[in-house]
């Protein structure tokens, strides 16, 4: 606590700061992305182009795109675990830090792939349009992995 005067005023703690973003991140995306995975990814499409023609201009069969799904599903349980353990643990737990950190930093390697792979396939781009949910997703994760990272 720091002193103010006469007044004692608690200064917020940087980790406390760090985890509650990562939580206000990561907690409702983990649970969308578990209870219902298709709709969590077709928001990161814009209107131009809806996932379910991106799909079929990519040659997705209905079925690769529910195993896609699952996969997405099984990404947001665990997120969702993680999300879990830290509210357990508390914000002012230090290793809560480290495993938001850790989480954001695989989070930005599981997304970075995809938009270079994006990016180096121009039929891709047409079939997906802008990928400006995926670059607000990295940036995020960015952010909030360095927060955590100096807490």
């Amino acid at each position: 606590a720091e002193y103010m005067g006469a007044l004692k005023v608690q200064m917020p703690d940087l980790g406390r700061i760090a985890l509650g973003a990562f939580q206000l991140v990561n907690l409702p995306a983990a649970v969308f992305m578990t209870l219902a995975p298709a709709r969590f990814h077709e928001q990161l499409f814009d209107d131009a182009h809806p996932a379910s023609r991106a799909y079929a201009d990519l040659g997705f069969s209905p079925l690769a795109v529910e195993m896609f799904t699952n996969v997405l599903r099984g990404q947001g349980a665990a997120l969702l675990a993680v999300s879990l353990f830290i509210a357990w643990r508390g914000l002012g737990d230090r290793s809560s830090c480290l495993l938001a950190a850790l989480t954001c930093v695989c989070a930005l390697f599981a997304h970075v792939q995809p938009a270079l792979h994006h990016l180096a396939h121009p039929e891709v781009v047409a079939a997906v349009g802008s990928l400006s949910g995926l670059y607000f997703t990295i940036a995020v994760n960015v952010a909030v992995a360095a927060a955590n990272g100096a807490a």
